[in-house]
């Protein structure tokens, strides 16, 4: 009988740590981490789609070549910041220009372009503001199209990925 009764206290021992760590897993996903699917290749090569982007929510600097989860219009997104609070953003037909200066990246394949009445360059960013785009720079929406990204639309740095399907 004794055996019986310490197997029973066992098991509700064992019940209530998997539910305590199962909740500590829960408010570590809502409030800490972040995870999303991207959907699309607008950051090929980084981020593929189908890939599992975990983000880190805590973090308030992000710094040009951080690679962000952020929410427009109810769409969470995957893009890299590429001008921050203070500086000044063009597209030109050479390319991105951020303070006057040609951004190139070895790792950007193809040209980035303006996209036609979207938004008017110069464009200086003020606080809290940033301009994102996304690797692949053919027909993505980013901040060529939908204007500077706020830092409250900014939902974390990205940690690690996923791949989920061999390319």
């Amino acid at each position: 009988m004794a055996t019986n009764k310490a197997w029973k206290k066992d098991l509700i021992e064992l019940i209530f740590k998997l539910i305590f760590l199962a909740g500590v897993f829960l408010v570590s996903l809502l409030f800490i981490f972040g995870v999303v699917i991207s959907p699309d290749d607008s950051m090929s090569q980084a981020v593929k789609p189908g890939d599992i982007v975990f983000y880190y929510r805590m973090n308030q600097k992000y710094t040009t070549d951080s690679v962000i989860v952020l929410e427009k219009k109810g769409d969470k997104q995957v893009r890299r910041i590429v001008a921050g609070p203070g500086d000044e953003v063009a597209i030109t037909d050479e390319g991105l220009m951020v303070n006057g200066n040609l951004r190139t990246n070895p790792e950007i394949t193809h040209p980035t372009l303006p996209y036609k009445g979207k938004v008017k360059y110069p464009l200086k960013l003020q606080a809290n503001q940033y301009f994102v785009l996304g690797d692949y720079r053919m027909d993505v929406a980013d901040s060529r199209e939908y204007g500077v990204v706020n830092q409250s639309e900014i939902k974390g740095s990205v940690m690690t990925i996923i791949r989920t399907k061999r390319f």
